[in-house]
Formats: C-alpha cells, structure tokens, sequence
C-alpha cells in the first residue's frame, strides 16, 4: 500500500511539474509574440525577427510567429530593396503561414511580394519571370490594379495588345479610381489611331487626376487629332 501511495505520489507531482511547464511555455511565446508585434509596429525589424524566430524555432506550426516573420522580413527589404534574397524568405514564410492558416491577409501580403519580386525581375531585364511573378500576384488577389496594369504594359511591349487591353480595363473595371489604368488604356488607343478613344480615357484619367499637367496635355492633344480626323 505504500509503494501504490508513493507512486501516486510522484505521478502527481509529475503532472504539476507538466503543467507548469506548458504554462510557462505559453507565457513565453505569448510575450515574445507581443514583443514581436510591438516592435513591427515600430518598425524595427530586426528584433521583431529575433521574437518571432524563436517562437518558430520552438513552434514550427505557429501561424501568428510565421506571419509576423514574415512581415518582418518585408520590411527589410523596404530598407534594402537591393537585397532580393530577402523577398524569397519572405515569401517562404507566407507560403507556410498561408498553409497553416488560408485566409485573405496573407494572401494580400503574398501578391504585394510577388509585385514587388516582379519589379525586381524587370530590374535584370527579365520579362518572363516578371510575368510570371506579376501572375502570381493577381492570383492571390485579383482586386489589385497595380499588378494589372503592370502585367499589361508588358504584354503591349511583347506586341500583344490585345491582352494587355484586357488588363487595363480589368484593372479599370476593379479601380474605377485607377488613373493609371485608364491612361495606359488611352496610350494603346493613341498608338493605334484611335483618337477619339484615346481622348475619352484620358478625360477620364483628368478627371481623376485634374493636376496632372501630363495627362491634361495628351488629352488635349488626342481631343485635337480626333477633331482633325473627323473633318
């Protein structure tokens, strides 16, 4: 009877001893997850990573520690847009935060990414991996019209004026504010002759944009051509 005791005992304690434990591990990555959004908030990256890679490195699984890792990283490379290396980590960790947890925040921050990844594509003068990228960054969120009207520029460039038409006016169609849609848009027109068009995007564009000396020019310049063709 007293062996049975002394075991129930030490199981006992076992089990306060566990408990405590696991408490004091929720504590940690709750305060290094504070800390970590603490210092995001401010912008300083580096310690933000150090929380957020230390919650990881004891909870792989954690999705709040890989998305904040993930901006993070980000914001690195906001303050070293040179350092293209850091948007593929970013990116890893919003890939394994998105397949922890689908949802449409990290998606959002994925196009963002894969925008600014497309940019640095364009920079070596790659325009395949940049539309490749740019299609990335509309697939996880089809309502950004930068991304479009990005994609359609490039295309007008590869001769194929027909998709990126379509672009711009998917992006028209999603940012009824975008002027830029609606002056590459107008600039297709231009260059195929059809000024009448032309001047109706960019008397749209003006609209939107009533102190952009430049667009203000080109529509006064197709409103010009159209009245001229039209005698």
């Amino acid at each position: 009877m007293e062996k049975r005791h002394i075991l129930r005992q030490i199981k006992i304690v076992w089990s306060g001893a566990t408990i405590v434990a696991m408490a004091a591990s929720c504590n940690y990555v709750d305060r290094g997850l504070e800390n970590g959004m603490e210092n995001l908030k401010l912008g300083d990256y580096k310690r933000a990573r150090k929380h957020f890679e230390a919650i990881l490195d004891k909870q792989p699984s954690h999705y709040a520690a890989r998305l904040g890792l993930g901006k993070a990283v980000l914001q690195e490379f906001c303050a070293y847009p040179g350092d293209s290396t850091l948007l593929i980590d970013c990116l890893t960790q919003l890939e394994a935060a998105r397949t922890l947890r689908p949802d449409k925040e990290v998606e959002k921050l994925l196009s963002v990414v894969w925008f600014k990844r497309a940019t640095t594509f364009l920079i070596r003068h790659d325009t395949i991996g940049a539309i490749v990228a740019l299609t990335r960054s509309i697939g996880f969120d089809p309502s950004a019209s930068k991304p479009l009207n990005l994609a359609g520029i490039l295309y007008y460039y590869r001769g194929e004026s027909d998709k990126a038409y379509s672009l711009f006016r998917m992006a028209m169609e999603i940012d009824s504010g975008s002027v830029t849609g609606f002056f590459n848009a107008g600039m297709m027109q231009w260059a195929q002759g059809n000024y009448a068009l032309a001047y109706d995007y960019w008397y749209k564009a003006a609209l939107r944009a009533p102190d952009d000396k430049e667009i203000l020019t080109w529509a006064a310049m197709a409103k010009k051509r159209s009245q001229d063709k039209s005698r």
